[in-house]
C-alpha cells in the first residue's frame, strides 16, 4: 500500500509549438523596425527644420500673408547685406530674381543673409547698388547716385553687347567696381548658358535608336528666325543672304516668309522648327568677345544643330560636335558644301548629338540666380575680393570687347565684295 502511495507520478511536458516561436520573432523585429523609422523620421525633421521653416516664410512673402518666422529679416536689415536695384530689368519679376530676403533662401544661396529692394531711400545703408546700364539710356552720370560710404559697391550689370548697350561710357571712370555680365573677365561672370555634366544618375544610354528616328523626322535642310534685316551691328543677314544661294534655308519671323506659332518665348516655333530641320541658324546681332544669346543656348536645348556666327570662342564653353562655326569655312559656300554633306550622311550628322548623352544644359535664369548668390558672398567676404579702382568702364566694356563691324566683319566671314555695304 505504501509502496503504491510512493509510486512516482507520471511526468507532464509542455512543448511550445514552433509556428508560435517564429511569429513572436516576427514581431520583435517588427517593433524594432518601427522604433528604428520612428528616431530616423525624428532626426530628420530636426536636420531639415530650418530650411523648411525658411521656405515657409518664403511662401508667405510671396503670397502676402504674416508669418512669425524667427528667420525673417528684421525690419531694420539688422545683419543682411542690402542689395539696392536703381533701375529695372527684367519683366516677371526684379532682375528676374526678386525683392527682399525670400529669393536667397528660395534658391539655395550658400550665404543667404543678403535682400534686394527698389527702395532709393535706402540708398545710404545699401551695401551694393545695381545699375542695368542699358536702362540708363536717359540719365548722365549728374543724375546718378554718388557713392554713400567708401564699402558701397556700384555694379555694372547688362547681358546686352556693347554695340546695343546705347550708353557713352567715357564719362563713367572710376564709378563702378564691380561688373556684373556674360563676360567672362567679369567679377561675377553670368552666361547665357552653361554645359555641365550630367550625374550618373541621368546619363541617358542607347541613344542610337532615338538618334536613327530623329534623323528620319527631318525632310528641310535650315532654319532661320530674324526680324532684324537690315546691317546692324554684324553682317549676318549678307552672310545669310549669300549662304541661302547655295543651299535650302526657310527664313522666319518678319524677313522672311514663314511664320511660327506665337507662343511665350517662341517654345512652340522652336519645337516644330526642330521636327522639320537638320540645322539652326544661330546668328548673333553683335560680333563681339564672348557674346552669345538665346539664338545658341535655346537651339542646344532641342534636336537641332546650331550653325553659329558670333564674336565668342565657342570651344572654349561648348563641346566638340555641338555646333558649327562659320568661321571655320572660308566662305558661305564651303559652308553650304559641309551643311549638304551632313544632310546626306546620317551617320556623321547624328555624331552631332552625341554629347548630350553625358552632358546637359544651365540655363541663363538659373546661371543669373547663381550670379547674386555670388554677390551676397563677396559681400560678406570683402576681403576674398579686390574690388576694381580707377576702374575704366569705357575701355573695359567697349574697346576690349573687340566688336568688329562692317569691313573687317566682312573679311573675317569670307563674303564678296557686292554684300559688304557702303
Amino acid at each position: 500500500m505504501a509502496q503504491q502511495q510512493h509510486q512516482q507520478r507520471p511526468t507532464v511536458s509542455v512543448q511550445v509549438n514552433p509556428s508560435i516561436n517564429s511569429i513572436f520573432q516576427t514581431f520583435i523585429w517588427v517593433i524594432l523596425l518601427i522604433a528604428g523609422c520612428i528616431l530616423w523620421l525624428i532626426a530628420y525633421t530636426a536636420n531639415n527644420y530650418n530650411y523648411h521653416f525658411q521656405r515657409k516664410h518664403v511662401e508667405d512673402q510671396e503670397t502676402g500673408s504674416v508669418s512669425g518666422d524667427p528667420y525673417a529679416p528684421p525690419m531694420e536689415h539688422q545683419g543682411h547685406k542690402i542689395i539696392l536695384f536703381w533701375n529695372n530689368f527684367g519683366t516677371l519679376q526684379p532682375y528676374e530674381f526678386g525683392l527682399g530676403h525670400a529669393p536667397f533662401v528660395k534658391h539655395r544661396c550658400t550665404i543667404h543673409n543678403c535682400m534686394t529692394t527698389e527702395d532709393r531711400t535706402l540708398l545710404p545703408k545699401a551695401d551694393a547698388v545695381i545699375f542695368h546700364v542699358r536702362g540708363l539710356i536717359e540719365d548722365s552720370k549728374e543724375q546718378l547716385p554718388k557713392r554713400a560710404h567708401p564699402e558701397q559697391l556700384f555694379v555694372f550689370f547688362t547681358l546686352e553687347s556693347p554695340i546695343h548697350t546705347y550708353h557713352n561710357l567715357t564719362a563713367f571712370y572710376d564709378y563702378f567696381n564691380l561688373t556684373f555680365t556674360y563676360r567672362e573677365d567679369s567679377d561675377i561672370y553670368c552666361p547665357m548658358g552653361k554645359v555641365t555634366r550630367r550625374p550618373e544618375s541621368r546619363i541617358i544610354r542607347n541613344m542610337n535608336h532615338t538618334l536613327s528616328k530623329l534623323y528620319s523626322t527631318k525632310s528641310k535642310i535650315a532654319a532661320w528666325v530674324i526680324s532684324k534685316c537690315d546691317k546692324e551691328g554684324s553682317m549676318r543677314w549678307q552672310y545669310g543672304t549669300e549662304l541661302a544661294k547655295h543651299i535650302q534655308v526657310d527664313v522666319y519671323g518678319k524677313c522672311g516668309t514663314f511664320s511660327c506659332p506665337k507662343t511665350h518665348f517662341g517654345l512652340k516655333c522652336y519645337t516644330m522648327i526642330s521636327r522639320k530641320y537638320r540645322f539652326y541658324l544661330g546668328f548673333e546681332n553683335s560680333f563681339c568677345k564672348d557674346y552669345t544669346t538665346e539664338k545658341l543656348w535655346r537651339t542646344l536645348q532641342y534636336d537641332l544643330v546650331p550653325v553659329v556666327l558670333g564674336g565668342a570662342n565657342y570651344s572654349h564653353f561648348l563641346p566638340p560636335k555641338s555646333y558649327i562655326d562659320v568661321r571655320d569655312f572660308n566662305s558661305p559656300k564651303h559652308l553650304a558644301h559641309y551643311l549638304h554633306y551632313l544632310a546626306n550622311n546620317p551617320v556623321h550628322y547624328l555624331e552631332y548629338f552625341q554629347w548630350k548623352e553625358t552632358l546637359r544644359l544651365r540655363t541663363v535664369t538659373n546661371l543669373r540666380r547663381d550670379g547674386f548668390c555670388k554677390l551676397c558672398e563677396i559681400l560678406h567676404a570683402p576681403e576674398k575680393y579686390t574690388y576694381k579702382k580707377e576702374f575704366d568702364v569705357h575701355k573695359w566694356w567697349d574697346l576690349d570687347a573687340n566688336c568688329l563691324h562692317d569691313e573687317a566683319l566682312a573679311r573675317t566671314l569670307g563674303l564678296p565684295p557686292d554684300t559688304r555695304g557702303p
